[in-house]
């Protein structure tokens, strides 16, 4: 199997910037991991707040375990939300693991070259 696909199958199914490891292109890698990372923390952490304005809701109102009652505060909650941010990091998340692949399938054909 070639370099070049080697990395690309790396990077789609593994964990974007692997192929870069793979190809030993580690400060390409350094970046593309940390960027999906930064990403990947600032929706959990927009995830968990919210969660944690359900929680507190429903601990407020002190009544039993109604899904219809938690699912309108989810619903207000995200609605609340920083839906702009996550939407930025979901689209930075989904440009480096494209453009990553592109990369790593480029600097493949290159070392297969060699």
């Amino acid at each position: 199997m070639s370099s070049a696909i080697k990395a690309v199958l790396l990077s789609a199914f593994v964990m974007p910037g692997a192929g870069h490891w793979h190809l030993k292109s580690y400060t390409k890698a350094a970046v593309i991991t940390a960027t999906i990372f930064v990403c990947i923390g600032l929706i959990v952490r927009e995830a968990v707040i919210r969660t944690q304005v359900v929680i507190e809701k429903i601990q407020a109102d002190g009544s039993t375990f109604d899904f219809s009652r938690i699912f309108e505060l989810t619903k207000q909650a995200i609605q609340q939300g920083d839906t702009q941010l996550v939407a930025i990091a979901t689209y930075t998340i989904i440009g480096c693991w494209l453009l990553g692949l592109l990369d790593a399938y480029r600097l493949g054909r290159q070392a297969d070259k060699k």
